[in-house]
């Protein structure tokens, strides 16, 4: 197909050529010989599809136009850019050139600049040592001047602090003993103001109050003291820190242990102590005793100093004036492990305490502790039933439950601490604390006065009336007691005159003093003083009459129980008798040692009274029903090995029952 289309194109082409020929040769046909030529070849072009037009001719004449334009701009740009390159190629080996030369300048500056710096540190290393040696001198001629300058103000304090703190030794004993610990203070450079000094009046006994500088250690006031004390030739002195004022106490004392050594080495001239004063209230016991603040009691003193009068009639001013005062009747409890080898009254009988011996007592000591608890716990109870709205109500009183007053007697206090600890401590505190507001009043005697023996504190006393027996009182004032200075002299010079006084009659003859039976008493936020105690009996009948109270013991009058307990139900102030047995007691404390549920348990079968088995146990007590058989079998079986009831294994299942046939029901 394609061959006839070029032969056919061919032809048409000859065609064309022949006329043109045509017309060339005859010139009368060379118009439209021309004519035909052009219109075959045009038709022939329009034939041909690859032949370009006219415009597309102009276009590409156009575009090479435009592309020599562009080279011959492009040739001019790249001279002109050819020639900035070289210029600025040029200017640069100029710059490096420069540069080179700088570089090298550089380098010898630097050459120089290290050589300048050798030459300076050599310099510098003449003139260090130079002003080394300057600054030597310097220090040592400041350290001369600076010394001579503090010798010199050391000097003046000396002197000074010597003329303001030396006292005149005209002025006395104190006077003379103050001057001698100023000396012995300076000698040792502790420089210190003198704030005070006294002599008790008749007393070898010198107290001198001091303030030291800050930074003086204890222990060079120990050898200090002991320095001096040979001077005074009144032994060591004690040193006691006064926290209050912020100044140092040394006391010159001799030692006293005893009445004998407090006759002949303390008193050094009797005309000077003051007269036996009693206190300005005549009722002053009365009132010790029924002090709504201090009801707690310690009472401390040597061996025969009078504790068990003391208590006896404590207890009867307790028994008579508190159930007048309240209406309530009054029980006393009595703790002594020493039973039988003390005694103890009431009214004029003896008594028996209910708890004895050592393992006795300490069980008291818990049941004193568990009555409180017992008593605050049924108070909440009773507080938890009454409905809020009431609570809302200022005028509203708490309904509390019916208390009787308990009065509980501890004898040897500090020697059942001492063998119990916590037991003992935790008991003393809590009745202490919380004892007053659940109407259980406690006594404590002991014969050291030091409360940590008792497992307490200072602070733990604030609800205690203190009773300081005979020569105890002397290391009560100098260690557990702070009274002003002046109430302190005071104090021990009533004492030492109360000394004087059982001197002055035992030389006549008198075996047993009514003066040596004296105490320091000491109420809570109160002054201390010095009181003779009263006499054996001095409340026991009597008054107790007046108020139509029943004495002690009074069988006819009273009444007595199968079991010995006796009863009152006129309100006199009794010996409380034990509603159980000391083995119920021990008893109630092992139950409560015991695991919850074994206590369950035990309950349980306490409450049935007859043999219980553990599927029964376990079908009663919902809690326990998925607990096993087998389980609350051993339980049972842990319960015997305890001691607590009996197991019964004569049948195929096991038995328990609680108290057993030899256990008496509580």
């Amino acid at each position: 197909m394609d061959n006839r289309q070029n032969v056919r194109h061919w032809l048409i082409i000859s065609a064309s050529v022949a006329s043109i020929g045509a017309g060339l040769s005859a010139p009368i046909f060379l118009i439209p010989a021309s004519m035909i030529a052009a219109g075959i070849s045009g038709w022939l072009l329009r034939q041909l599809r690859g032949l370009p037009r006219k415009s597309d001719l102009v276009a590409r004449q156009h575009r090479e136009s435009w592309r020599q334009g562009l080279e011959a701009q492009f040739s001019e740009k790249s001279g002109e850019l050819l020639t900035t390159v070289q210029q600025r190629d040029a200017v640069v080996q100029r710059k490096a050139i420069e540069l080179q030369t700088k570089e090298k300048g550089l380098i010898e500056w630097e050459q120089q600049l290290v050589q300048a710096e050798g030459k300076l540190t050599a310099a510098l290393r003449e003139q260090e040592q130079y002003y080394i040696q300057l600054l030597d001198e310097v220090e040592k001629g400041a350290n001369a001047e600076i010394q001579m300058r503090e010798n010199s103000i050391l000097m003046l304090q000396q002197k000074f602090m010597g003329l303001a703190n030396r006292p005149d030794p005209k002025q006395g004993f104190a006077a003379w003993v103050a001057q001698l610990l100023l000396q012995g203070l300076e000698k040792n450079e502790v420089f210190c103001q003198l704030k005070g000094f006294y002599k008790i009046p008749g007393l070898r006994e010198v107290s001198v109050w001091v303030e030291l500088q800050a930074g003086t250690t204890a222990k060079k006031l120990e050898n200090i003291s002991k320095e001096v004390g040979t001077w005074v030739k009144m032994g060591e002195p004690t040193i006691l820190w006064d926290a209050d004022e912020c100044v140092y106490e040394f006391r010159f004392a001799p030692e006293v242990d005893n009445y004998e050594t407090s006759y002949e080495i303390v008193i050094d001239n009797e005309s000077e102590l003051p007269a036996i004063a009693e206190p300005d209230d005549p009722n002053w016991f009365v009132n010790a005793v029924c002090d709504s603040k201090s009801v707690h009691f310690m009472i401390h003193g040597p061996s025969g100093g009078g504790k068990s009068v003391l208590v006896d009639n404590l207890m009867c001013v307790g028994g008579d004036e508190l159930h007048v005062k309240t209406g309530k009747q009054v029980r006393i409890f009595i703790v002594d492990p020493k039973f039988p080898d003390s005694e103890w009254t009431y009214r004029g009988k003896r008594l028996k305490p209910q708890y004895r011996r050592w393992e006795q007592s300490v069980e008291g000591v818990l049941a004193m502790q568990a009555e409180v608890n017992d008593r605050l716990d049924v108070a909440a109870v009773a507080a938890e039933a009454i409905p809020l709205h009431l609570y809302e109500d200022p005028d509203y009183i708490l309904p509390l439950p019916e208390r009787d007053i308990d009065f509980w007697v501890v004898d040897e206090a500090a020697a059942l601490h001492t063998i119990y600890k916590e037991q003992c401590s935790m008991a003393y505190r809590s009745v202490l604390w919380v004892g007053r507001s659940s109407l259980v009043r406690c006594i404590l005697i002991g014969q050291n006065p030091n409360p940590s023996n008792y497992g307490l504190q200072i602070p733990d006393l604030n609800n205690c009336t203190r009773f300081y027996l005979g020569i105890t009182a002397l290391e009560a004032l100098d260690r557990f007691i702070k009274p002003p200075r002046e109430i302190k002299a005071k104090l021990k010079g009533q004492i030492y005159s109360r000394l004087r006084m059982v001197k002055i009659k035992k030389l006549q003859g008198v075996a047993e003093p009514p003066e040596q039976y004296f105490a320091l008493v000491v109420k809570a936020n109160e002054p201390p003083f010095v009181a003779q105690l009263p006499p054996p009996k001095a409340y026991a009948y009597g008054d107790g009459e007046q108020r139509g109270l029943l004495p002690w013991g009074d069988a006819k009058r009273d009444g007595v129980s199968p079991n010995g307990a006796t009863v009152n139900p006129k309100g006199e102030a009794q010996l409380a008798q034990i509603s159980e047995d000391i083995t119920d007691l021990v008893e109630r404390a092992r139950v409560e040692e015991l695991e919850q549920n074994l206590r369950d348990l035990l309950e349980y079968a306490r409450q049935k009274e007859t043999w219980v088995t553990g599927s029964e146990f376990r079908q009663n007590r919902n809690r326990y029903k998925p607990t096993q058989t087998e389980v609350v079998n051993s339980w049972i079986e842990e319960l015997e090995a305890r001691g607590f009831g009996e197991c019964d294994r004569s049948s195929r299942t096991l038995k328990y029952r609680y108290p057993s046939n030899s256990t008496t029901v509580a």
